[in-house]
């Protein structure tokens, strides 16, 4: 092979006619983003589960029976809709790259898009819930909002709602993973 043919070959498009030639890479990004876009549903899907059934009752004296769930708070709802939203949508959007037989950059850019906001609503979603954790469990030393600790009280509700943010962050994470490796599979990200 001649050196100016391989030179034309290096600078062929990625892109022809709306339609993505083949990686140059080995499949072991695409098995990548299988993989850990299945983590990230099977993680979220389980931080939401979690937070779903976090709850306690505490016993006051001489008053009834209260029990703490996380929809008593509205950024516990948010976490818990988000990672509902984030896990469904990768399922989806899993589906529609595996079994989708014309690969056009327009549904590569849509999976892509669709990803990213998906990212950013977990990571929204975590640190408003990781948030309302920190002032449950430190307080708020301003006077006037008296806001006190209640982890002291509700430890089980406590440690529930932190074992739901940790899971979810995990899966948020393995999901911004399997974002980089199909970038890197179509040759975004070279």
């Amino acid at each position: 092979m001649d050196p100016e043919g391989a030179q034309q070959e290096l600078n062929q498009p990625l892109m022809v006619n709306w339609r993505l030639q083949q990686p140059q890479w080995p499949n072991i990004y695409r098995s990548g983003v299988i993989t850990f876009r299945v983590i990230a549903i099977i993680l979220l899907a389980l931080a939401a589960g979690r937070m779903g059934t976090a709850n306690q009752d505490v016993y006051f004296p001489n008053q009834e029976i209260h029990t703490f769930t996380c929809y008593d708070y509205p950024a516990f709802m948010y976490f818990m809709s988000a990672n509902i939203l984030a896990c469904v949508f990768s399922l989806v959007l899993q589906f529609i790259s595996l079994y989708q037989k014309d690969k056009t950059m327009w549904v590569q850019t849509l999976i892509s898009s669709i990803d990213v906001v998906m990212v950013a609503l977990l990571f929204s979603a975590n640190g408003a819930a990781l948030a309302l954790y920190l002032l449950s469990s430190n307080g708020l030393s301003i006077e006037s909002l008296s806001w006190t600790a209640m982890c002291d009280t509700l430890f089980i509700f406590c440690s529930q709602v932190l074992n739901a943010i940790t899971v979810s962050l995990c899966g948020s994470v393995a999901y911004t993973i399997a974002i980089v490796f199909n970038h890197v599979n179509y040759g975004t990200l070279a």
